[in-house]
């Protein structure tokens, strides 16, 4: 078969076997071309960045030496000449210098005079808004109490007239006794560059038009445009990369272009730095012409092999047009493909191979289809399986439905479990789907089967009229889970039919998830059987505890009634009002109990009323008196109620308890945004501090109180009673 193709892709071939040609020349030429250019900016920059970083430090040299001959003379002057009374107070030593007005001119940012402690105390111009403002925080304070034979220019500051930026130089004042009295602090602007001593000074040097001088802040000192002077440079992303960069130099890109950018140290200064900054643009704008040279060079090296591979490939291009349009029918989904290609050479054996690959992929899709559509069965079946198994937790329930299902999907003529009895080891039928009458045979049979594969931990499988003496084909998996054998699951298929190794593998992971169910199941009810027994196991305790004992003293007092009453009448009324009291008590408590079985009733009734039920009822089991006051009805929230309602459950309980008390107080005040609950006993009382921390009844009453968000207080001595008081608040 002969398949024609379109102009567009022969062009397009064409040129990808003109191009794999020539590649290897291609690529030298642009190395070399990219290399030599490569390697001339190398050696440029490397000699512009040295020729720099000397620059640099030769104009740092030259920023501190006209500093310094601006400035020291004046600086000597004062010191030596006019401040020698070294005795005197640090004020008259600062009225003494600031007589010298002419030479103090030079300061144009003022003079500032901090003592000892670092608070202002004389400042020329007068400045009232900083009279008395501790500055012990300025590090050029600090720099002179550290170093008093010391001193350097620090980075800029607003400590200027009306917050103008100065630059401080900090210089220590000394006693006779060389102590630190004091510090002169210098202040020369920099906001007003046309008015500021420090610019014209450096202007004067010819720093250049490219040099600047930044402070550790990278915030401009000195700048040849002074509108940049008092700028933040730290925007500048590639000063912080310089600063910290193993050399003062180095080639940076930004938005403008490349730049070359070197810094020196300025001595004499704490953190000056001065950074010259070139456009790499201009400096290499020489070598451009040979860049263009080398362009036009590998544009020729590229064109001339071009043209000699276009001749020669044509006499090659048909037969892979050929293979071309064969490979995109097929890329439609057109298998059958073949084609012929006579060329007696590689481009045959490639057309052979390929009709033999066009023959596998149309079998291959062909199975593929199958297998993706068994597939997608057997993860139907599964998800439907796992439903139905998720279904309920009533075990025979969950059985059925899963079952039921199971043999819907998977076209069984009958599915059965029988599960592993935990008393006897013994296997129990637990459910079969489709549901009939099982004779005894064939139920002994399959309890044979079942035992064989709970031994051999291993799943059965069957043909049919084989040892297991069923006339279908059959499989038996173990149901486990997590190592555990629960039981076995049965599947009958149909009369006539086997069981692939796809369902074999299907029936594997159906009896996983089923095990899982029982298991599910199983622990859901003993969980249930477990919550009801310890239920009933606390009420018959809290009976025992308390109504019981109250119902035995009321049965003993109204036995012996009758006959105290005729021998002593008084007494005899005295016992009915015990026995009143009992009987109210063990009502109280009968109501106590019953509020602990609904949860709904303890949120609905009031705290007042919940207090003195709780009142009555430790008075009936305990016979301690226990009075409740209530200044202010309140219902607050339920989780606020039930937690007031414990930690007073509590506190009496202690109170009859331990601390052995016959009296005890309740008092509540609500208001709308407090409540206040406090319980005062008479008992023997305990030292807090001799009560561990974990104490099980006292960390109780704290975390019901941490979870409202409430604050307990409790205080106690030994022999003088207990208090406790709950403060809740809204908030």
């Amino acid at each position: 078969m002969k398949v024609q193709t379109k102009n567009k892709q022969r062009s397009t071939l064409r040129t990808k076997i003109i191009a794999w040609s020539f590649v290897p020349t291609v690529i030298i030429l642009a190395a070399v071309a990219w290399f030599t250019f490569y390697a001339y900016q190398q050696v440029t920059a490397q000699l512009v960045m040295a020729q720099d970083q000397e620059l640099t430090q030769a104009k740092a040299s030259q920023v501190t030496q006209a500093i310094t001959e601006w400035v020291n003379p004046v600086i000597l002057s004062l010191t030596l000449n006019v401040d020698t009374n070294k005795a005197a107070p640090l004020s008259k030593r600062a009225a003494l210098i600031l007589t010298q007005e002419e030479s103090l001119s030079l300061f144009d940012g003022g003079i500032v005079f901090l003592d000892t402690a670092g608070k202002v105390v004389t400042v020329a111009p007068e400045r009232p808004d900083i009279m008395g403002q501790d500055w012990s925080d300025r590090s050029y304070f600090q720099q002179a109490k550290r170093s008093p034979g010391q001193a350097e220019f620090t980075d800029t500051v607003p400590d200027g007239p009306h917050g103008q930026l100065v630059v401080p130089l900090a210089l220590a004042m000394l006693s006779e006794r060389g102590e630190f009295v004091g510090a002169m602090v210098l202040l020369f602007q920099i906001d007003s560059p046309l008015t500021s001593g420090l610019y014209h000074i450096l202007v004067q040097r010819g720093l250049g038009d490219s040099i600047y001088i930044l402070d550790s802040h990278n915030r401009v000192i000195f700048h040849p445009d002074p509108q940049q002077i008092g700028s933040d440079f730290s925007g500048k992303a590639y000063l912080p990369q310089l600063f910290k960069g193993p050399t003062n130099t180095g080639l940076f890109d930004r938005e403008s272009g490349r730049v070359v950018v070197s810094y020196a140290p300025v001595p004499g200064t704490v953190s000056w730095r001065l950074v010259k900054e070139q456009n790499w643009t201009n400096l290499i704008r020489p070598s451009l012409s040979y860049q263009y040279l080398l362009l036009a060079l590998l544009a020729l090296g590229v064109l001339v092999p071009a043209l000699v591979v276009t001749v020669g490939v044509r006499r090659i291009i048909q037969p892979i047009q050929e293979l071309i349009g064969a490979a995109q029918n097929m890329a439609d989904g057109h298998f059958e493909q073949q084609i012929t290609a006579s060329t007696g050479d590689e481009i045959e054996e490639l057309a052979e191979q390929f009709n033999r690959m066009s023959a596998q992929l149309q079998e291959s899709y062909t199975l593929l289809e199958q297998r993706v559509a068994d597939r997608t069965r057997e993860l139907a079946t599964l998800n439907a399986i796992a439903a139905a198994a998720s279904s309920s937790l009533d075990l025979d329930e969950m059985l059925n439905s899963t079952l039921d299902r199971l043999v819907e999907l998977v076209a069984a003529s009958r599915i059965g479990v029988m599960l592993l009895d935990d008393a006897s080891g013994e296997l129990v039928p637990r459910a079969i789907r489709p549901e009939h009458d099982v004779f005894s045979e064939d139920l002994a049979q399959m309890t044979k089967i079942g035992q064989q594969v709970i031994i051999s931990n291993k799943t059965l499988y069957g043909t049919p009229n084989s040892e297991f003496g069923v006339a279908e084909p059959s499989v038996w998996l173990p149901l486990r889970v997590r190592g555990r054998m629960l039981g076995i699951l049965g599947i009958l298929g149909s009369a006539g039919n086997k069981f692939s190794p796809e369902q074999q593998a299907l029936f594997e992971s159906i009896a996983d998830q089923l095990g899982v169910a029982v298991e599910n199941a199983r622990l859901y009810r003993q969980a249930e059987i477990t919550a009801v027994q310890a239920e009933r196991n606390r009420l018959a305790r809290d009976l025992h505890d308390s109504v019981s004992q109250t119902l035995f003293s009321t049965s003993l007092i109204a036995e012996v009634l009758p006959r105290l009453w005729e021998q002593n009448p008084a007494e005899g009324q005295r016992r009915l009002q015990e026995l009143r009291e009992l009987t109210r008590g063990a009502l109280a408590e009968m109501r106590t109990l019953l509020l602990e079985l609904r949860p709904t009733a303890l949120a609905d009734t009031p705290l007042a009323d919940l207090l003195r039920q709780l009142a009555e009822s430790v008075t009936g089991w305990a016979r301690v008196r226990v009075n409740v006051a209530v200044e202010d009805e309140c219902n607050p929230l339920s989780e606020v109620k039930t937690a007031l309602y414990r930690i007073a459950q509590e506190a009496l309980n202690n109170a009859a308890r331990h601390a052995r008390a016959n009296q005890v107080q309740v008092n509540l005040s609500g208001q709308p945004d407090e409540i206040v609950l406090q319980i005062c006993d008479n008992g023997c009382g305990f030292d807090p501090a001799a009560i561990p921390p974990d104490h099980l009844g006292l960390g109780i009453m704290h975390e019901r109180a941490e979870s409202i968000g409430a604050i307990l207080k409790i205080e106690s001595q030994a022999g003088e009673g207990t208090q406790v008081i709950v403060t809740w608040s809204k908030r």
